[in-house]
C-alpha cells in the first residue's frame, strides 16, 4: 500500500462518503483490527462516547476550539524558537504577555498590530479553507480544514496528543488555553457522515528533539452502537496496528489561489480536515461572509490571528474569497 498517496487522496476529498470508498478500496473501512478506541488505546471496552458526545452543543463553538489549538501551538513555538521552555519561570505567565513578548505586539492586542503583520501571521500560524458543498438548506454541510506551520506532531506522538483524552498535555503551560485535555473532539459530532475527521501532521524540524520527521496520519470515525457494544465508539485508523506514516519533503495540501483548495506547499504542522461539517442555520454562505462575522464574535481577541480562505465553486466568485479573522476587539 503507497501510504502517501492514500494521505493525498483523502487529504483531497471534500465529501465523507468518498472517504469510506477510499478506505474499503484499501480493506480499512471494514477491517476492525485496524480501528482503535480514541483515548483508551488497550481497552475498547471504554464509553469514550460518554466524553465525545457532550463536549459541544454548538457547531461555531467547536470549530473555535481547533483555532484555539492553533493558536496555542504557534505560541509554544515561538516559544521554543527563542530558546524559552514553556513550562519554566521564564515563559509568558499568560495569553496577553505571550502575545506580546512572543509577536511584538504591543498589550497583546491585535489592534495594535498592522493589517499586514495580522494577515501574515494569520497565513503562517493558521488557515481555515472552505471546501465541498456550497448553497442553501439544512442539508448543506461543507468541510472545514484547519490548517497551522506551527509546532506538528510524530506520528510516534498521535496517541499522547491529537488522539488522547484527559490528558494533562498543557496543564503546566501558563499561556495557553486549550488545558483540558479533550483534543478539541467537540466538533467530530458536528461531521455528518460517520463523524470523519482526517488528521496529518509532521513534526517541524526546528525543533530538533529527536522525533520521527515522517508525515503521520489517521483518520476520526465514530462506530454506531451494535448487538456486543450497547453504546457508540469514536476510533480512530491504524495500518498493521500502528499510525500510519511516510517520508515525504512536502506535501501540496496547503490551499492554492482561489478557487483552487490546493497547490501550495505544507512542509511541516498539522492539517485537520472536518467532513460535511453542519455549521448550522444561516452559515453556509460564503465564508468570508456570516461565518467570519460570527467567529469574529466568539474570538474577541484571538490567540493568532485566523486566515479564512473560501475555495468552493460559486457561479460568481466571491469578491473577497481571503479574509483575515483578527477579533471583534480589532473589527
Amino acid at each position: 500500500m503507497n501510504l502517501q498517496k492514500l494521505c493525498l487522496e483523502l487529504a483531497t476529498t471534500e465529501d465523507g462518503n468518498e472517504v469510506i470508498k477510499i478506505l474499503k478500496k484499501n480493506s480499512l473501512w471494514d477491517n476492525e483490527k485496524e480501528w482503535q478506541l480514541v483515548g483508551f488505546h488497550d481497552d475498547k471496552n471504554t464509553n469514550n462516547a460518554a466524553i465525545i458526545n457532550n463536549q459541544q452543543s454548538n457547531a461555531p463553538n467547536a470549530l473555535v476550539e481547533k483555532l484555539i489549538n492553533c493558536g496555542d501551538s504557534a505560541l509554544m513555538l515561538r516559544c521554543r524558537e527563542l530558546g524559552i521552555d514553556p513550562k519554566s519561570q521564564d515563559a509568558p505567565k499568560n495569553v496577553s504577555e505571550a502575545i506580546e513578548s512572543l509577536f511584538d505586539i504591543d498589550y497583546g492586542r491585535w489592534n495594535n498590530a498592522t493589517t499586514q503583520k495580522r494577515n501574515s501571521l494569520g497565513t503562517e500560524y493558521c488557515n481555515l479553507v472552505v471546501t465541498g458543498m456550497a448553497g442553501r438548506g439544512k442539508d448543506v454541510c461543507p468541510t472545514y480544514t484547519v490548517i497551522d506551520k506551527a509546532e506538528g506532531q510524530a506520528p510516534e506522538k498521535f496517541r499522547e496528543t491529537f488522539l488522547s483524552l484527559t490528558r494533562n498535555n498543557k496543564l503546566e503551560i501558563p499561556f495557553v488555553q486549550g488545558k483540558f485535555g479533550m483534543g478539541s473532539y467537540g466538533a467530530v459530532s458536528f461531521c455528518t457522515i460517520h463523524g470523519l475527521q482526517l488528521i496529518i501532521s509532521k513534526r517541524n524540524p526546528k525543533l530538533q528533539d529527536g522525533l520521527s520527521e515522517e508525515w503521520g496520519f489517521t483518520v476520526i470515525r465514530k462506530i454506531e452502537p451494535n448487538d456486543k457494544y450497547k453504546s457508540s465508539r469514536w476510533m480512530y485508523m491504524t495500518i498493521n496496528e500502528e499510525i500510519p506514516s511516510f517520508k515525504a519533503d512536502n506535501l501540496k495540501i496547503a490551499p492554492g489561489s482561489y478557487p483552487n483548495a490546493y497547490g501550495d506547499i505544507l512542509e511541516f504542522g498539522t492539517f485537520v480536515k472536518m467532513y460535511n461539517y453542519d455549521i448550522g442555520s444561516g452559515l453556509r454562505a460564503p465564508a468570508n461572509l456570516d461565518l467570519n462575522y460570527k467567529l469574529n464574535t466568539l474570538l474577541v481577541n484571538p490567540v493568532i490571528p485566523v486566515r479564512i480562505y473560501e475555495r468552493r465553486k460559486y457561479d460568481r466568485n466571491p469578491k473577497s474569497p481571503e479574509v483575515t479573522l483578527d477579533g471583534l476587539e480589532t473589527r
